[in-house]
């Protein structure tokens, strides 16, 4: 990606499709898990989950829930490249919670 597509606002067509498939093969290999495993624990045939990570179909917030889900991570995560610790994933704070937390400051 250019800086100047960046300035500009804009992308070249399917080149971000690209990246969030890249974003997360890269978890994927981290987890150790195959593609075919990946499919089996989602409950799709192998070819679905290639043509997403491969960035020839477009993953939906859907897609890369599931498929964050099975890698114990977050889509957020994955796009920001953090990495957790392995097991359960803490729940999000509930909007009290997150009140009380910024009236505290």
């Amino acid at each position: 990606m250019t800086s100047a597509a960046v300035d500009e606002g804009t992308l070249p067509r399917g080149l971000f499709t690209k990246w969030v498939a890249g974003e997360f093969r890269a978890q994927l290999g981290r987890t150790g898990m195959s593609q075919r495993g990946l499919a089996r624990a989602l409950g799709v045939t192998p070819p679905w989950v290639n043509e997403r990570l491969s960035g020839r179909h477009a993953m939906s917030t859907d897609d890369m829930e599931r498929i964050a889900g099975v890698l114990n991570t977050t889509p957020l995560d994955v796009l920001t490249g953090q990495t957790r610790p392995p097991g359960p994933i803490p729940p999000a704070p509930s909007a009290t919670e997150a009140d009380e937390s910024s009236t505290h400051r």
